[in-house]
């Protein structure tokens, strides 16, 4: 959980940071750009795993991901805290090799994603954002053509994981915005794998 660690210290010194602009320009902000807001929410994920213990690397998929978030300021103009929550289809394919022929296993995952970010305001309209993801499965299904002892497909899926996630997005006037995100899990998506989730995320929003 080292990670976990070094996010929190970096939150820590980036709420503290922040307070301490406060300090220094005391001046109320009669009308902050990060206001208290909700909305929604979504966009294509490109999802694989991590290599973990196979002897080849797995091949990403193409998703979706869809919902909604809320969004409290914390200090203005500066930062805020958002939460979401989102459907996400993940997963990924694994290639293997027989003397005869190639044989590729198909694995699809289905998320309820919450993530938990901080989010910093360089300037009005462009942030950057990252904390925890909490997701918990829904839904899995593997599409795999064969299963040896020397080539076998774990089937064994999580139905919980935590990743780390981080990203930035624009805001225009309208509300309308673009977001770029990166996950990286810290649990093991299949049992005895060592092989982590992994995505990124291009989308759109619109904050109400």
């Amino acid at each position: 959980m080292k990670p976990i660690r070094i996010i929190a210290t970096n939150l820590l010194l980036l709420f503290a940071f922040s307070v301490s602009a406060q300090v220094i320009e005391p001046e109320d902000i009669e009308n902050p750009f990060n206001t208290l807001s909700y909305g929604v929410r979504a966009g294509i994920n490109y999802a694989t795993v991590t290599k973990g213990n196979a002897t080849i690397y797995p091949d990403g998929k193409l998703g979706i991901y869809a919902g909604i978030f809320g969004e409290i300021p914390i200090v203005n103009d500066l930062l805020s805290i958002q939460g979401e929550l989102l459907y996400s289809r993940q997963g990924f394919e694994r290639r293997n090799k027989t003397s005869e022929a190639e044989y590729i296993a198909e694995y699809k995952f289905d998320y309820i994603n919450l993530p938990i970010l901080a989010k910093y305001y360089i300037v009005k309209g462009f942030s950057l954002e990252a904390g925890p993801q909490f997701g918990f499965k829904i839904n899995d299904k593997i599409d795999a053509p064969f299963s040896t002892e020397e080539h076998p497909i774990p089937k064994e899926i999580e139905s919980f994981d935590i990743s780390l996630a981080a990203g930035t997005s624009f805001q225009f006037d309208e509300g309308l915005f673009i977001s770029l995100r990166y996950t990286h899990g810290l649990k093991d998506v299949i049992k005895e794998t060592e092989a982590k989730n992994t995505a990124i995320q291009v989308g759109l929003g619109y904050k109400f």
